[in-house]
């Protein structure tokens, strides 16, 4: 309804009626004597004459009217002001919220632009549906995108065209239920006016507190560049894996091409060295077995490294022994430290498990690299290996006593093709890849490696595998064997020294060390150590047997007793009989191994060391060249070179053996006569060992004879060309080149009585 208009009225207070009232009686008092006065003055009339009562009181009446009227008008003046006063306040704070509302309308208008400019500069599609599916907000980018203006897009349901072949049809599909996730993301192929595009999409629901759907909001992005890139790299991706599996095919055939000739130098070289040559002629072939030996190295290297870089390197999972690896690796590498005139010796702490779960023969390669490089920058001095364990993993040392490496260079010796010295004028030569596999294997094992090394002081590699251990640490019988007995050990204060040392200690046994026979013989006369149970003398390779001195030591009162060994290097055993001579009756072919150390110093019957007596001469009829079984070996080799090789270092094991130049003859000898094992190769012409192979394992059912044992050999390193193998029906393989020890080795394993044997013991 409308309001209704009132005239405005004065309001008094009761105060100003009051003295409105007042005022007006005295007034009228006033006045009606005033007017008496003048009455009686001008006209001589007397108070009580009633013409001229009447008359002053009439005047009187009039000037009571006049001044009630007059203070009735200023009272409505100060009323009109105290008005006029508040209006005013009342305009100015209207004045005031209007302004703030137009400061606030403005800001507004500024924020909208700012975030409707934001929105249309991020080049992000964003579009709203209400439920219905109807656009209720697009921006700048959609309509740019899709060649619409905004005005036709609101309010119509609109939906670009998508391909089919490429992303779902998802533009929209929330409902009012809570059953639909809060986000979903999908890419889409759709069509704008660019042409194709791929839009990746986010819709997102916008529900109120009851969970019921109010708008859907879609923001894409376009990523036709990211799809572009990603199907580059595919296909960039497929061209690199043909490429490296063309590059593995092209290193396994090269493996074997390279395999199989370095088989027969290899191999012949070490049947010449065993023949009668003159000097000039023995340096000549150890050359060319060096160098063999250096290209088989080479060869494994590239091989490892290529197989790292394709990730086709495998870790497996076996129960091994951490001290039998380092005996095994300074073993194999004691000859070249021999020869070099430098020591090498390992040695694992008490605490290291017997057993532990790891890869084995990855672990022994690593040490090979790491020692080995060792070895050839060490030119004094020597080369040991340790071994301790803590929180679950295994530590070992690589140390040596060589040039050492340069602080600048210590984070590049890790790299491929890198070495310390990388000038032309280097002295060591090699690919600079035995760091580089090391590292990748360990890492590849989950542990670590780090150097310590000091120029000219020499080197310390530590490698860190974390490893389980499968039994209680026990490495040697008993907790402390040689408890409460004294060992004088003789030797050079050096690293192999002081490993020899420990492995004393570390057996409970106390020792007491000299630097030489003198020194021995002080000891002994100052009575400085109780009467020693054992005396181990460590044979100085430049000084040789100073027997005067011995027998003086072995003279003293307090030896009488004692047990006495030497430890020495491989070639010093042609000096056998001057020791027997001399009074001992043991010796230790360094390095030394733990347990026959401290068997030795026990003095357990049959385990004193190897007696002291002359070296047979090396030949076909050395003892530890015949096998104990004569087996009749069929051997299918096509290379001449290989096939004399293979045969000569049978029939030096004793063995009979037939040959035949490919699968054809190795069918038809088996066909024609038994044979106690097969020894075939894969690739050889006509038909190959795997085609053989099935061939003849189709034949066995009808056999009496039962399962062949047939053996591949190969110059292929690869796991793959074992598996194929092992597919094709192969027992075993025994990779080229051959070496004695691996033929004795696999020969052993196969040969009928340890085949009864097996079937016996299962």
């Amino acid at each position: 309804m409308p309001a209704t208009k009132t005239k405005d009225r004065p309001r008094y207070s009761p105060l100003d009626r009051g003295r409105a009232l007042l005022s007006g009686v005295l007034a009228f008092v006033a006045a009606t004597y005033c007017g008496l006065s003048v009455v009686d003055t001008i006209f001589g009339l007397s108070y009580f004459n009633p013409d001229k009562a009447a008359f002053a009181s009439f005047s009187g009446l009039v000037l009571a009217a006049l001044l009630w009227s007059l203070i009735d008008q200023r009272q409505r003046l100060g009323v009109a002001a105290g008005e006029a006063r508040r209006l005013e306040l009342a305009r100015s704070e209207l004045l005031e919220t209007i302004m703030q509302l137009n400061l606030a309308n403005t800001a507004l208008k500024e924020s909208e632009q700012r975030y409707r400019g934001l929105v249309d500069a991020q080049g992000d599609l964003i579009l709203r549906r209400a439920p219905d599916g109807r656009l209720s907000f697009v921006n700048e980018t959609v309509c740019r995108t899709f060649g619409r203006s905004e005005y036709s897009l609101l309010g119509t349901r609109f939906e670009p065209e998508i391909d089919p072949d490429h992303g779902p049809g998802l533009f929209g599909t929330f409902d009012g239920t809570r059953a639909r996730p809060h986000r979903v993301r999908y890419d889409q192929r759709v069509l704008t006016v660019e042409g194709w595009r791929w839009i990746s999409w986010e819709d997102y629901a916008i529900r109120d507190g009851s969970g019921n759907l109010r708008e859907l909001q879609s923001v894409g992005r376009d990523i036709t560049e990211r799809k572009e890139a990603e199907e580059t790299l595919k296909l960039h991706r497929s061209r690199a894996e043909t490429a490296a599996q063309a590059k593995a095919r092209f290193l396994a055939m090269m493996s074997h091409e390279i395999r199989t000739p370095l088989n027969g130098i290899l191999g012949m070289a070490g049947l010449l060295l065993e023949t009668p040559l003159s000097g000039e002629q023995r340096a000549y072939a150890d050359a060319v077995r060096r160098s063999g030996e250096a290209l088989l190295t080479l060869i494994n290297d590239i091989l490892d490294f290529s197989k790292i870089e394709a990730g086709r390197m495998e870790i497996h999972a076996v129960p091994f022994s951490p001290r039998q690896i380092l005996e095994e690796v300074a073993e194999l590498l004691s000859p070249r430290a021999f020869e070099k005139g430098i020591e090498i010796a390992s040695h694992a702490a008490p605490n290291v498990p017997s057993m532990v779960i790891g890869d084995a023969a990855r672990l022994r390669q690593i040490l090979l690299n790491l020692a080995g490089n060792a070895v050839k920058f060490t030119d004094s001095g020597a080369v040991a290996l340790s071994a301790s364990w803590g929180e679950e993993a295994l530590c070992i040392d690589v140390a040596d006593t060589g040039c050492g490496i340069p602080p600048a260079v210590q984070e590049a010796i890790f790299e491929e093709f890198r070495q310390a010295d990388g000038s032309d004028a280097r002295r060591y030569g090699g690919t600079g890849l035995g760091l580089t596999i090391s590292k990748r294997l360990i890492e590849a094992m989950k542990g670590g490696i780090a150097l310590r090394s000091e120029v000219g002081r020499g080197s310390v590699f530590t490698v860190r595998l974390p490893i389980c251990e499968v039994s209680v640490p026990a490495p040697l019988p008993g907790r402390e064997p040689l408890m409460g007995r004294a060992v004088l050990l003789i030797r050079k204060a050096s690293l192999a020294g002081d490993i020899v040392a420990r492995m004393i200690e570390d057996a409970g046994a106390s020792i007491r060390c000299a630097e030489n026979i003198a020194e021995a013989r002080a000891l002994v006369r100052a009575r400085e150590m109780a009467p020693p149970d054992a005396v181990v003398w460590d044979l100085p390779r430049e000084g040789g047997l100073d027997a005067p001195d011995i027998r003086a030591l072995m003279q003293e009162p307090d030896l009488r007793q004692t047990r006495f060994v030497v430890m020495l290097a491989a070639e010093q055993r042609r000096a056998l009989n001057d020791f027997a001579d001399s009074g001992f009756s043991t010796y230790l072919i360094k390095p030394i191994r733990q347990a026959s150390l401290v068997r030795f110093l026990l003095g357990e019957p049959g385990e004193t060391g190897e007696p002291v007596a002359a070296p047979a001469a090396p030949g076909a009829g050395d003892p530890a060249e015949e096998s104990l079984e004569s087996l009749a070996i069929l051997l299918a080799e096509d290379n001449e070179v290989n096939a004399l090789l293979a045969t000569t270092l049978l029939k030096r094991l004793g063995h009979r053996v037939e040959t035949a130049r490919n699968g054809l003859e190795a069918i038809a000898a088996l066909q024609q006569r038994a044979f106690d094992l097969v020894l075939m190769d894969v690739h050889m012409p006509e038909m190959d060992g795997l085609t053989a192979t099935e061939a003849v394992r189709a034949t066995e059912g009808a056999n009496a004879r039962g399962r062949m044992p047939i053996i591949a050999l190969t110059a292929s390193a690869l796991s793959e060309d074992r598996q194929r193998c092992t597919a094709a029906g192969m027992d075993d393989v025994l990779t080229k080149p051959l070496d004695v020890a691996s033929l004795k080795a696999m020969l052993a394993r196969w040969s009928p009585a340890a085949r009864a044997g097996t079937g016996a013991a299962a």
